[in-house]
């Protein structure tokens, strides 16, 4: 499958940027790392989320249904799959492997193509929060 840098993608690359993974597993025979994709969520509040957005997205990039996983003993939900040309093309545009911890940044082709909005639209989907805040006696909304 052929990858292009459009909507779909800046959607989904600002997803991995607020809960996504990219990382290397070892595999049974350990002579080579396995290329896996991570997508954690709550099963409370993402559901929906991923039903609707990231699925159909999983769907047009891997040509197959991509299976949610239920993880009861911590509430979450998961996408754990491993495609090696997806994680590729991931990692080419910026995207860390391993630990995010302070090396997430939006790279310039987003800028570049005028997809910024869809990155951060990505991003606040999975960790962007509204709430009104009370200063001093009118209420604010703050992101």
């Amino acid at each position: 499958m052929e990858f292009k840098i459009d909507k779909d993608f800046a959607l989904f690359y600002g997803i991995m940027l607020g809960d996504g993974c990219l990382c290397l597993a070892n595999r049974k025979n350990r002579r080579t790392k396995m290329k896996v994709i991570t997508i954690t969520g709550s099963s409370i509040d993402d559901l929906p989320f991923f039903q609707k957005v990231v699925s159909p997205i999983l769907l047009r990039f891997r040509g197959k249904e991509t299976n949610i996983k239920f993880r009861k003993d911590c509430n979450a939900i998961e996408y754990n799959f491993s495609d090696e040309k997806l994680f590729d093309f991931i990692s080419r545009v910026g995207f860390p492997i391993g630990k995010k911890i302070d090396r997430l940044f939006i790279p310039k082709i987003f800028y570049d193509l005028n997809l910024v909005r869809y990155v951060v639209a990505g991003f606040f989907a999975t960790d962007g929060i509204i709430v009104l805040t009370k200063n001093p006696n009118k209420y604010y909304p703050r992101l």
